[in-house]
C-alpha cells in the first residue's frame, strides 16, 4: 500500500517533468511541481485514512503499531552514507510512511493539546521485543 507513489525510482518522471529546465518558462516548471505536490497530497491523504481506520479497530491496532515498528527498524540503515537499496524501502515508500506518521501526530503536536495527556511516555519500554526501535537497542536474543 505504501509503495504507491508519484516518486518512482525510475528517473523518467524527473526527465519528463523537469527536462531542460533552463529552456522552460517558470509557469511550466511550477505547474510540474504542483502536479507532483497534488499527487503526493492525494496519496498521503488516502494512506492516512486507511491507516487510521486500521488503528481504530481493536483487532488491528496492535498489528499496525508492530508493522510501523518493523518498518522503522528495517530502514535504520537509510541513515548510512551508502545504504544497500535492496535492503531498505524505496524513497517514495518511506516518504509516504513519514508523511502519514506526521499526520498521525497532528492531534498532539501542540504542547497544550488535550490529547497529549493520553500519551504514555513509558510506551517504548513496555514491550522491548516488539518496540525496541524506540531505544536504538537490539532486543535480547532468547534461545
Amino acid at each position: 500500500m505504501f509503495r504507491i507513489t508519484s516518486l518512482p525510482d525510475d528517473t523518467r518522471v524527473a526527465q519528463e517533468l523537469f527536462s531542460n529546465p533552463s529552456n522552460r518558462d517558470e509557469f511550466e516548471v511550477q505547474h510540474s511541481i504542483e502536479r507532483l505536490r497534488n499527487s503526493l497530497t492525494t496519496i498521503h491523504t488516502l494512506l492516512h485514512t486507511a491507516l487510521m481506520n486500521l488503528l481504530r479497530g481493536k483487532e488491528t491496532r496492535e498489528a499496525v503499531v508492530a508493522w510501523i515498528a518493523v518498518m522503522l527498524e528495517s530502514n535504520m540503515s537509510r541513515a548510512k552514507l551508502r545504504p544497500d537499496a535492496s535492503l531498505i524501502s524505496t524513497d517514495g515508500e518511506f516518504l509516504n510512511l513519514a508523511a502519514v506518521l506526521l499526520r498521525l501526530c497532528a492531534p498532539f503536536i501542540d504542547p497544550k493539546a488535550d490529547k497529549l495527556k493520553g500519551i504514555d511516555p513509558t510506551f517504548c519500554g513496555m514491550n522491548r521485543q516488539r518496540y525496541f526501535i524506540c531505544s536504538y537497542e537490539q532486543p535480547e536474543e532468547h534461545g
